[in-house]
């Protein structure tokens, strides 16, 4: 019955391409009948312009007269009707079967982007030398192309196809627009053998995906005791993307971050799974340590390509925590090093307790450490300058 719903939004001719070309093959008989009448049921009054393709090898005990019948009754709602005719004495074909990032990495402007594909050979014979190119949206341009080693033939004793899958890269430069995207990947027959793909109706799929301009933090705090103003206060300050002058003019600060602050272990663990549909990149903790059922969840997250910034407090100035939690089990550390004990600052040659600095000199080009160095950090460092009472340096 209905595989998509009516209206999707912008995305619905890429969903509904990608559900048509999900639909599988197989040897049984067509039903027609019912499959008419459902269509059928599923038209509105109010639908224009009805269009329907039947894709068929045209073999007889599928078509009786009674079926023939109702299509003469579907064309008079009235409908058109375009029969594709995929038969033969000998099938072929090629199949995009699925199309995917890997590690459900997102697409970001200007930034390059693989993508993996895997196509089907759904023929008695082995494919070399099939091709698969990749386009975005509706351009003609091809971003990337492989030409994949020998396809198998389908399995004569299970009837499964022989697969291939393909690793495509499309460069930072074809994203040049944040919003809703389309990947349209094809593959085509050897140009040897063109006989080799018979349908071209599944030898392509389109992948619905967005280009994103901003990274999403999600940050879990407490604010120290002693402290002026809450750890919220300075993240804001460094990964909002504008602020109000005292002018009530919006600044652009910083166009990379978009910053979301949680009170709750299970909000946080909301943002890294995208229980919002919004999976965060780069979790930030500040001043705590999450507890052990937490842990394993963060990990995760970190080897499935995501960031972890973490910053210290009163509240975790105990560094046997901290290795507990992010170094000790040598199989899953996060921390490259371990935390040694926390210092004062020492009294100078006159006597007196010089206070520690910060080093705001910019040391890595990499864009997470953007916000932390330069002017734009020295002049909110400035405005609200923290107390910090004691550091914790790392072994090494």
């Amino acid at each position: 019955r209905t595989i998509l719903p009516r209206s999707l939004g912008r995305e619905s001719p890429a969903k509904a391409k990608e559900a048509g070309a999900a639909l599988g093959t197989r040897d049984a008989a067509a039903p027609w009948m019912a499959t008419l009448l459902a269509l059928d049921e599923e038209m509105a009054d109010e639908d224009v312009n009805r269009l329907v393709v039947l894709v068929t090898d045209l073999q007889r005990r599928d078509w009786s007269e009674d079926v023939l019948a109702d299509v003469d009754a579907l064309l008079r709602r009235p409908a058109t009707v375009r029969i594709i005719d995929v038969g033969g004495t000998k099938r072929r074909n090629l199949a995009v079967a699925t199309v995917a990032t890997p590690q459900r990495r997102d697409a970001f402007v200007g930034r390059p982007l693989r993508v993996t594909a895997t196509v089907e050979n759904h023929g008695s014979e082995v494919v070399e030398g099939a091709r698969v190119s990749v386009y975005l949206d509706e351009g003609e341009t091809v971003l990337d192309t492989v030409v994949l080693p020998a396809i198998a033939a389908v399995d004569p004793l299970t009837g499964e196809p022989g697969q291939e899958s393909a690793t495509l890269d499309l460069p930072g430069p074809a994203f040049r627009d944040p919003g809703s995207h389309v990947l349209r990947v094809e593959v085509a027959p050897p140009p040897d053998d063109p006989a080799a793909d018979g349908l071209a109706l599944d030898s392509r799929r389109e992948f619905a995906f967005t280009v994103r301009d901003r990274i999403r933090v999600v940050a879990w705090t407490r604010t120290s005791a002693k402290a002026d103003l809450s750890a919220d206060v300075y993240l804001r300050g460094v990964f909002e993307r504008s602020w109000e002058d005292d002018e009530g003019r919006r600044v652009e600060r910083n166009p990379l971050y978009e910053l979301r602050t949680v009170a709750t272990q299970s909000a946080l663990l909301d943002a890294i799974k995208g229980g919002n549909g919004e999976r965060a990149d780069l979790v930030v903790l500040a001043n705590i340590v999450p507890p052990r059922s937490a842990l394993d969840r963060l990990r995760a997250f970190v080897a499935g390509g995501g960031a972890l910034l973490v910053f210290v407090g009163d509240k975790v100035s105990a560094p046997s925590a901290l290795n507990e939690a992010f170094y000790d089990d040598e199989a899953t550390r996060l921390l490259p090093y371990r935390f040694l004990d926390p210092e004062a600052p020492g009294p100078s040659a006159g006597g007196t307790v010089p206070a520690f600095t910060l080093d705001l000199t910019p040391a890595s080009t990499h864009p997470l450490a953007a916000p932390f160095t330069g002017e734009v950090a020295e002049g909110w460092i400035g405005l609200m300058p923290p107390r910090i009472l004691r550091r914790m340096t790392f072994a090494g």
